[in-house]
Protein backbone atom coordinates (compact mmCIF):
# COMPACT_ATOMS: atom_id res chain seq x y z
CA UNK A 1 0.00 0.00 0.00
CA UNK A 2 1.37 3.38 -1.03
CA UNK A 3 1.76 5.59 2.04
CA UNK A 4 3.67 8.56 0.62
CA UNK A 5 5.08 9.67 -2.74
CA UNK A 6 6.87 12.66 -4.22
CA UNK A 7 5.73 13.63 -7.73
CA UNK A 8 7.31 16.68 -9.39
CA UNK A 9 8.37 17.88 -5.94
CA UNK A 10 4.86 17.53 -4.51
CA UNK A 11 4.40 15.26 -1.51
CA UNK A 12 1.35 13.03 -1.84
CA UNK A 13 -0.56 13.01 0.41
CA UNK A 14 0.24 16.55 1.46
CA UNK A 15 1.18 16.15 5.15
CA UNK A 16 0.16 19.72 5.95
CA UNK A 17 -3.27 19.33 4.38
CA UNK A 18 -3.81 15.85 5.86
CA UNK A 19 -2.75 16.80 9.40
CA UNK A 20 -4.72 20.02 9.48
CA UNK A 21 -8.01 18.71 8.17
CA UNK A 22 -7.91 20.66 4.91
CA UNK A 23 -9.64 18.88 2.05
CA UNK A 24 -10.22 19.66 -1.60
CA UNK A 25 -12.73 18.34 -4.10
CA UNK A 26 -13.44 19.02 -7.75
CA UNK A 27 -16.87 18.19 -9.09
CA UNK A 28 -18.41 18.57 -12.54
CA UNK A 29 -22.05 19.16 -13.39
CA UNK A 30 -22.09 15.83 -15.24
CA UNK A 31 -19.82 13.05 -16.42
CA UNK A 32 -20.87 12.83 -20.07
CA UNK A 33 -20.91 15.86 -22.38
CA UNK A 34 -22.74 15.54 -25.69
CA UNK A 35 -21.61 17.80 -28.52
CA UNK A 36 -24.27 18.36 -31.17
CA UNK A 37 -22.57 17.98 -34.56
CA UNK A 38 -25.82 17.83 -36.55
CA UNK A 39 -25.88 20.23 -39.49
CA UNK A 40 -27.94 23.40 -38.97
CA UNK A 41 -30.39 24.30 -41.72
CA UNK A 42 -28.95 27.40 -43.37
CA UNK A 43 -25.41 26.81 -42.05
CA UNK A 44 -23.63 27.72 -38.88
CA UNK A 45 -22.73 25.72 -35.81
CA UNK A 46 -24.44 24.78 -32.58
CA UNK A 47 -23.38 26.61 -29.42
CA UNK A 48 -20.41 25.05 -27.65
CA UNK A 49 -21.13 22.62 -24.85
CA UNK A 50 -19.76 23.81 -21.51
CA UNK A 51 -18.32 21.88 -18.61
CA UNK A 52 -19.30 23.40 -15.26
CA UNK A 53 -16.64 22.77 -12.62
CA UNK A 54 -16.79 23.46 -8.89
CA UNK A 55 -13.62 23.42 -6.76
CA UNK A 56 -14.10 23.35 -2.98
CA UNK A 57 -11.33 23.75 -0.41
CA UNK A 58 -12.59 23.08 3.14
CA UNK A 59 -10.77 24.32 6.21
CA UNK A 60 -11.88 21.98 8.99
CA UNK A 61 -9.20 23.08 11.42
CA UNK A 62 -9.20 25.36 14.43
CA UNK A 63 -6.88 27.85 12.72
CA UNK A 64 -7.03 30.29 9.83
CA UNK A 65 -5.66 28.88 6.59
CA UNK A 66 -3.54 31.51 4.83
CA UNK A 67 -3.31 31.00 1.07
CA UNK A 68 -0.34 32.89 -0.36
CA UNK A 69 -0.43 33.79 -4.05
CA UNK A 70 2.71 34.94 -5.87
CA UNK A 71 0.79 36.65 -8.67
CA UNK A 72 -2.74 37.70 -9.59
CA UNK A 73 -3.37 34.15 -10.85
CA UNK A 74 -5.62 32.40 -8.32
CA UNK A 75 -6.01 29.05 -10.10
CA UNK A 76 -5.34 27.17 -13.29
CA UNK A 77 -7.41 24.59 -15.13
CA UNK A 78 -6.02 22.00 -17.55
CA UNK A 79 -8.01 19.64 -19.78
CA UNK A 80 -6.11 16.46 -20.67
CA UNK A 81 -6.93 13.79 -23.22
CA UNK A 82 -6.68 10.02 -22.66
CA UNK A 83 -2.91 10.06 -23.24
CA UNK A 84 -2.42 12.79 -20.61
CA UNK A 85 -1.64 15.48 -23.19
CA UNK A 86 -2.92 18.94 -22.25
CA UNK A 87 -5.44 19.93 -24.94
CA UNK A 88 -6.37 23.19 -23.19
CA UNK A 89 -4.89 25.26 -20.37
CA UNK A 90 -6.75 28.22 -18.93
CA UNK A 91 -3.55 30.19 -18.29
CA UNK A 92 -2.09 29.65 -21.78
CA UNK A 93 -1.33 32.99 -23.37
CA UNK A 94 -2.44 34.90 -20.27
CA UNK A 95 -0.43 37.51 -18.41
CA UNK A 96 -0.71 37.83 -14.64
CA UNK A 97 0.33 40.79 -12.50
CA UNK A 98 3.36 39.89 -10.41
CA UNK A 99 1.73 41.15 -7.24
CA UNK A 100 1.47 38.74 -4.35
CA UNK A 101 -1.61 38.45 -2.19
CA UNK A 102 -2.96 36.44 0.70
CA UNK A 103 -6.42 35.00 1.20
CA UNK A 104 -7.48 33.80 4.64
CA UNK A 105 -9.90 30.88 4.98
CA UNK A 106 -11.25 30.95 8.56
CA UNK A 107 -11.82 27.74 10.55
CA UNK A 108 -14.89 25.86 9.35
CA UNK A 109 -15.15 27.93 6.15
CA UNK A 110 -14.87 26.89 2.50
CA UNK A 111 -13.24 28.46 -0.52
CA UNK A 112 -15.45 27.76 -3.53
CA UNK A 113 -14.42 28.54 -7.10
CA UNK A 114 -16.75 27.83 -9.99
CA UNK A 115 -15.60 27.81 -13.60
CA UNK A 116 -16.89 26.97 -17.05
CA UNK A 117 -14.77 25.25 -19.66
CA UNK A 118 -15.86 25.08 -23.29
CA UNK A 119 -15.65 21.83 -25.23
CA UNK A 120 -14.80 23.95 -28.28
CA UNK A 121 -11.06 24.61 -28.34
CA UNK A 122 -9.67 27.11 -30.87
CA UNK A 123 -12.85 26.86 -32.93
CA UNK A 124 -13.02 23.05 -33.06
CA UNK A 125 -15.10 20.70 -30.93
CA UNK A 126 -13.18 18.23 -28.80
CA UNK A 127 -13.00 14.78 -30.39
CA UNK A 128 -15.05 12.06 -28.72
CA UNK A 129 -13.19 10.34 -25.90
CA UNK A 130 -12.23 10.36 -22.24
CA UNK A 131 -10.69 13.43 -20.64
CA UNK A 132 -9.51 14.63 -17.25
CA UNK A 133 -10.10 18.14 -15.96
CA UNK A 134 -7.46 19.27 -13.47
CA UNK A 135 -7.91 22.27 -11.20
CA UNK A 136 -4.93 23.66 -9.28
CA UNK A 137 -4.99 26.50 -6.79
CA UNK A 138 -2.05 28.79 -7.62
CA UNK A 139 -1.12 29.35 -3.99
CA UNK A 140 2.32 28.57 -2.59
CA UNK A 141 0.60 25.63 -0.88
CA UNK A 142 -0.39 23.01 -3.46
CA UNK A 143 -4.09 22.20 -3.50
CA UNK A 144 -5.46 20.43 -6.57
CA UNK A 145 -8.29 18.23 -7.72
CA UNK A 146 -9.19 16.33 -10.87
CA UNK A 147 -12.31 14.82 -12.38
CA UNK A 148 -12.90 12.43 -15.27
CA UNK A 149 -15.32 13.21 -18.09
CA UNK A 150 -16.39 11.79 -21.42
CA UNK A 151 -17.15 13.65 -24.65
CA UNK A 152 -19.62 12.17 -27.14
CA UNK A 153 -20.70 13.53 -30.53
CA UNK A 154 -24.37 13.41 -31.53
CA UNK A 155 -24.90 13.25 -35.28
Amino acid sequence: QLQRAVVDGQVIPDPIASDRGVTVALSLDQYRYVINTMPIHGGGTHPATEIEARFVLKNRTDEDLALNFRSSQIHDIVLRDESGRAVWRQSAGQLFAQIGSEQIIPPGEDLIIEARVSTRIQGADLPPGNYTLEFTLSASQRFAGSAALRVIHAR
